[in-house]
């Protein structure tokens, strides 16, 4: 039983910016480099978690969130999510979401964020 896709009635839009590869920085560094933003609306943006290191050494905090969003919008691992005032890079590759009893598939995907501040 296949429906269509799961609509956030008050889901947010996201910027995706595809990785395109590595470039040079003009000063022989290599660096990531990505493409034109792409808008992704009715997304659903789910807190993960925050860490921190223990050692008292540092003030870096790691957020984790995930993104549920369409799936006709092709994203990839090291493409970066703008949300506001936000970055983030994809961690890994989506997932395909099916429910196991129906065989329901909601037209929607999920994928892992991270943000690092410090």
């Amino acid at each position: 039983m296949t429906v269509g896709p799961i609509v956030f009635h008050y889901g947010e839009t996201v910027q995706l910016w595809p990785y395109v590869g590595a470039g040079d920085d003009g000063m022989g560094n290599t660096v990531p480099t990505w493409g034109d933003p792409v808008s992704i609306p009715g997304c659903a943006v789910a807190p993960g978690g925050t860490s921190e290191p223990r050692n008292g050494l540092s003030e870096r905090v790691t957020e984790s969130p995930q993104l549920y969003y369409p799936s006709s919008f092709p994203v990839h691992p090291r493409d970066r999510i703008e949300r506001g005032d936000e970055t983030y890079e994809v961690e890994g590759f989506p997932a395909d979401w099916r429910q196991p009893q129906t065989g329901w598939i909601p037209g929607l995907l999920v994928v892992s964020l991270k943000r690092i501040e410090g």
